[in-house]
């Protein structure tokens, strides 16, 4: 079960876990995030979980999962909660990783603060948000939230203007 922004949905690496199908969780543990970083920094499902887990991974995993949708909840502000059910197919197979994960970093250092003017205006969303390199966008959002942008305000006025892959 996990909940995200409507819009949000579309661009997670991991929306197929809460569809109909079969998934090999290699090719899950494989994918690569969406950037930015996951939160524990990582570039990967397996590195960012790797690096939460503080080192630790699984030893085996089934050869095959199948995925059934329980439920899609709308919530507020535009939230949708989506419930699955996860269950292991076929045997359970002794699996490492391919490749080091590397070494597993420290907290990671706070974003610098993005300056806003003392006025945010649609205008101004408008010309600044398109030009945002991909690593500035969450630090932009975050700066709007902390202004008191709710989620609702960020998915019509802010994310259509974000380039491509940040929204």
């Amino acid at each position: 079960m996990t909940g995200a922004v409507r819009a949000e949905w579309s661009a997670s690496e991991s929306a197929d876990l809460f569809t109909d199908g079969v998934l090999d969780p290699g090719e899950l543990w494989r994918r690569p995030l969406v950037p930015p970083r996951g939160p524990n920094n990582g570039a990967t499902i397996a590195e960012d979980l790797v690096i939460g887990a503080r080192g630790n991974r699984p030893l085996v995993m089934p050869e095959r999962i199948a995925l059934r949708r329980i439920a899609v909840c709308a919530v507020v502000d535009d939230y949708e909660l989506r419930v699955a059910s996860i269950v292991p197919l076929g045997t359970s197979i002794a699996w490492s990783p391919p490749g080091p994960i590397g070494p597993i970093p420290g907290p990671r250092p706070p974003d610098p603060e993005f300056p806003l003017p003392a006025r945010v205006t649609q205008a101004w969303i408008e010309r600044t948000a398109p030009a945002l390199e991909a690593a500035r966008v969450a630090s932009f959002l975050r700066a709007l939230e902390r202004r008191g942008w709710s989620q609702a305000e960020l998915v019509q006025r802010v994310r259509p203007h974000l380039p491509r892959g940040s929204r």
